[in-house]
């Protein structure tokens, strides 16, 4: 599993827990699909009714996932997601942002079903 060009994932991480169990590996890869299947449409509703402390809840709780799957583009997105203020939310940044992190995981599903 080499990275390629414009690949978003990099399961270096991922690969070192399965210490060497294929299996493993490919469970955790189909388990974090249908984990960001499901959330990014929870996610988008959220969103669109202004729930968002929800927003910034559930993707506290999906960091640690999209870290060990070496996707540093959306782990830098929830960041930005987490360090906003609630009480002076920038609505506009806070939707571009869900966004931007919501096209980036597709992107990645996409990718990581080719292998």
């Amino acid at each position: 599993m080499k990275n390629s060009p414009g690949q978003l994932y990099d399961l270096k991480d991922l690969l070192s827990l399965a210490d060497g169990e294929d299996g493993f590996t490919e469970d955790m890869i189909k388990l974090f699909i249908a984990q960001i299947e499901t959330s990014l449409p929870e996610i988008s509703g959220m969103v669109q009714r202004r729930e968002f402390a929800k927003v910034k809840t559930i993707l506290h709780k999906m960091k640690p996932s999209i870290m060990v799957m070496g996707i540093t583009s959306a782990t830098d997105i929830i960041l930005q997601i987490e360090h906003l203020d609630l009480a002076t939310i920038d609505e506009p940044t806070f939707r571009s942002l869900s966004e931007k992190l919501e096209k980036t995981l597709r992107e990645v599903v996409k990718q990581l079903q080719l292998i």
